[in-house]
């Protein structure tokens, strides 16, 4: 079953970039559009697509979210005020950009980020402080 379920992974992550599906994706990520609880879930949904270990092909997706304009959008959601967007974005960000060192050079001269993430990862919440100490 767990080769199996590898395999519908993978499968669904080639269906997803075949179709445009990532570039919608990050799209949706900061549509005024969106209620916040679809925001969570578009962020969950990149982070699991960009998964290596959800998908063996998911660098092609993380240079797509990459090119989309995705990573900056899921640095943005750092700062929102709710909880699970919060959670959601980190997870997302470990699974995709902060495996580009460029990028993750690039964000951690900006003060703001390098401020939020000493912050969530000083955060008293068992859940936070894992994601940021990664970066």
């Amino acid at each position: 079953a767990i080769d199996q379920a590898g395999d519908d992974a993978a499968d669904i992550g080639e269906l997803v970039r075949g179709c445009r599906g990532v570039s919608a994706l990050v799209a949706l990520m900061d549509s005024p559009l969106l209620r916040e609880d679809e925001r969570q879930l578009t962020a969950l949904v990149v982070g699991n697509l960009g998964a290596s270990d959800v998908d063996p092909n998911a660098e092609a997706t993380r240079v797509m979210i990459a090119e989309a304009g995705g990573y900056p959008k899921l640095v943005e959601q750092l700062f929102s005020d709710e909880y699970l967007t919060i959670i959601y974005a980190l997870g997302a960000i470990q699974n995709t950009c902060s495996i580009d060192a460029q990028f993750v050079e690039e964000q951690l001269k900006a003060d703001d980020v390098l401020q939020r993430l000493t912050d969530l990862a000083a955060s008293p919440d068992e859940r936070l402080p894992q994601y940021p100490v990664g970066w």
